[in-house]
């Protein structure tokens, strides 16, 4: 019984939360709008931090190297493809997917300290490849100039959009959290070696966790 009053509690809590978001832009000026917009999409990318660091305990020490990749994807896309913008958002977090796969693949191999200094390594080159390569990326003078879509032109479009991509990222975390893998993972966590005894491939989890975390600081 206590429980389901628990459950019920969160319900309303979250539905008020909700209610208070939706509402927001209403009475607060533009500017407020956009630090709250700015606040959910750090939340984002912080949680999707937390799904390799806190549920994984690997040490992903440059984790903003996928949020970068994903909106570099995105912008490069929509000033150099001449693509629906809607195929950048979705683009965008598969590529920081796939960098998450292939920094995972290197990385996992170690454990702790050492995963967290190959990983700064690696993403330290990624960050020179993008701050040096002028024709492409911009270098160190950025992207100019990107179109605007409109869905996110429209009177609070912007906010809307985050708001809604951040809640199902968000829900989509936590049922991945409560999932059997999750339960694995979070196992491997507390004593790897044990989980390995008992036949779970450890490397093969928190690979996956790393695909799943570049994905969602892609999102974000």
């Amino acid at each position: 019984m206590p429980d389901k009053k628990n459950n019920v509690k969160m319900v309303l809590w979250i539905m008020g939360i909700g209610l208070l978001f939706l509402f927001l832009p209403r009475f607060l000026p533009r500017f407020y709008v956009y630090l709250t917009a700015l606040i959910l999409l750090t939340g984002l990318l912080a949680t999707s931090l937390n799904l390799v660091l806190g549920f994984g305990g690997m040490y992903q020490f440059h984790h903003a190297v996928f949020y970068g990749i994903g909106a570099y994807s995105l912008a490069l896309m929509l000033t150099k493809s001449g693509l629906p913008a809607w195929t950048g958002f979705v683009v965008a977090p598969l590529v920081s997917a796939v960098l998450g796969y292939v920094i995972g693949l290197i990385c996992v191999r170690l454990s702790k300290l050492y995963f967290g200094m190959l990983q700064i390594s690696l993403g330290s080159l990624v960050w020179a490849i993008v701050f040096r390569w002028y024709s492409f990326t911009g270098g160190d003078d950025g992207i100019h100039g990107i179109p605007l879509p409109k869905i996110l032109s429209a009177s609070h479009g912007a906010y809307y959009f985050t708001l809604i991509i951040t809640a199902i990222s968000l829900f989509l975390m936590y049922r991945i959290v409560n999932s059997p893998f999750g339960r694995t993972f979070q196992a491997i966590r507390d004593n790897p070696e044990r989980c390995e005894a008992i036949g779970v491939n450890v490397r093969r989890h928190q690979l996956a966790g790393e695909v799943i975390a570049g994905f969602f600081a892609g999102v974000a």
